[in-house]
């Protein structure tokens, strides 16, 4: 998937998020960050963009388009980085690793599936 299909993903996704939202929210294209799982992708108010700093928005964490097509928001809590290390460490552990994890194991099987990167606990399987 390139970042132009990721951008339009995330703008089709806000817009039935909310659609009686009154400012136009559009793409910080060049803040989006490109991993092997997908893509970050961060947005704001166009009025916020254009230098009107009473429209921004607060609350707007970045949101990550998977590879599949899903989109996960990556939430406003702590730096960047340190969420993403912990989306990054939930999406990777598959559920038979860790039973309590259902949901990170569905999105560890889902990218497996869609790489095609074996199984971890599986006989002759490759590391994730």
């Amino acid at each position: 998937m390139k970042a132009q299909r990721a951008h339009q993903i995330v703008l089709e996704y806000l817009s039935k998020k909310d659609p009686s939202f009154e400012l136009e929210l559009v793409i910080e294209a060049g803040r989006t960050i490109r991993r092997p799982y997908g893509w970050i992708v961060f947005y704001n108010s166009k009025k916020y963009l254009e230098g009107d700093s009473h429209a921004a928005l607060y609350g707007n964490g970045p949101l990550v388009v998977l590879i599949d097509g899903r989109v996960i928001q990556l939430g406003t809590g702590g730096l960047f980085e340190n969420r993403v290390a912990v989306f990054e460490e939930k999406l990777f552990t598959c559920s038979c690793h860790s039973p309590q994890m259902t949901s990170p194991g569905v999105l560890c099987y889902g990218l497996r599936r869609a790489r095609r990167i074996p199984h971890p606990r599986r006989p002759g399987s490759g590391p994730l």
